[in-house]
Parts: C-alpha cells; sequence; structure tokens
C-alpha cells in the first residue's frame, strides 16, 4: 500500500481536494482565541461559530470543542467567566499575547476555514447528496436561528422539512 505523506498542516486531503481535518494540531485553540478576542462565547456558540464560518462543511463536536477549552484555561490564555449555568470563556492577557503572536497563523487557519465555506466543485452535481444535506443543515439553521425570527416562521420551517421528509421516504 503507498504511503501518502500528510499535506501542510499535518492533514491529508480527502476527495475534492478538501482536507479531511480543516484544522491542524493546535489551530482550534488559535481559532478559538480569536473568536473569543472581542467578545466572551460559551463552547456551544464556538461551535455554531466555526460551522458558520466553514458553511456548514466542519463541525467541531463537543468531545473536541471542551478539551480545548480546558487546555486554554491550563495555558492562561482564557478564563471561565460563570454565566447563569452555563461557563463563558474570555480571552486573558496571555491569550492577547498568544493571539498576537500567532497572527500569522490565525489568518491562514481563517484563510482555510473561507475555503471550505467555497461552493465545491460537485456542488451542483445532482447525485451529491450529502452536499445537499449539508446545504440544507446549513441554509436551516442560518434561518432559523436568527434573533428576529418569529415561531410562525419556524413551524413553517418544521413543515417544509416534514414535507420534504415524507417525499424522500416516499420514493
Amino acid at each position: 500500500m503507498p504511503h501518502h505523506p500528510p499535506h501542510r498542516g499535518g492533514h491529508r486531503h480527502g476527495p475534492h481536494g478538501r482536507p479531511k481535518r480543516p484544522l491542524a494540531h493546535g489551530d482550534l485553540r488559535l481559532l478559538i482565541l480569536s473568536l473569543i478576542a472581542d467578545t466572551t462565547r460559551h463552547g456551544y456558540d464556538l461551535i455554531t461559530q466555526i460551522e458558520e464560518r466553514t458553511g456548514g462543511t466542519y463541525k467541531p463536536s463537543p468531545g473536541v470543542m471542551y478539551p480545548a477549552l480546558e487546555v486554554m484555561v491550563d495555558l492562561g490564555w482564557a478564563e471561565i467567566v460563570p454565566d447563569g449555568a452555563k461557563k463563558t470563556y474570555k480571552m486573558t492577557k496571555v491569550g492577547e499575547e498568544a493571539l498576537a503572536e500567532n497572527a500569522e497563523t490565525v489568518a491562514a487557519i481563517n484563510d482555510r476555514l473561507e475555503h471550505l465555506s467555497q461552493p465545491r466543485p460537485d456542488h451542483d452535481d445532482p447525485l451529491n447528496v450529502r452536499g445537499a444535506i449539508q446545504r440544507l443543515h446549513h441554509d436551516v439553521r442560518h434561518k432559523t436561528r436568527r434573533g428576529d425570527v418569529d415561531d410562525a416562521t419556524k413551524k413553517r420551517a418544521v413543515e417544509i422539512l416534514e414535507a420534504a421528509r415524507k417525499e424522500i421516504n416516499d420514493l
């Protein structure tokens, strides 16, 4: 079996030239640091921010996110700020210094995430079921999670999704 060396950033590319793992080791912590630079955020908010920035193509799991946040606290980059039952994370002075020291890496991470959010070559392929599901998931979340969405809009979205589910089951 041929050996394929890792691509730059330590990850191999999957089909369509996309990295299987969009973030190399340590990149998630730097990305999180950039996301908490301006405002405190809780873990779930960070997960959804990353998902939105990648156009729905990458969503870190809680099993990846929360250990990364714990390491950041251990490194002194972030501190926990209680917010009711949730923990929010705030960047510290040490975190500001780490972010400044890694500015080029953070820019490269953001470029990679921007690339992930771009349409794939197979975007319009009528047989790309997975891509269609990802786009639908992203659009539904984006439309229904805004603060100004009323209950009637959410109800209509559920009706459309249920009708689509029934139609697919009837294929």
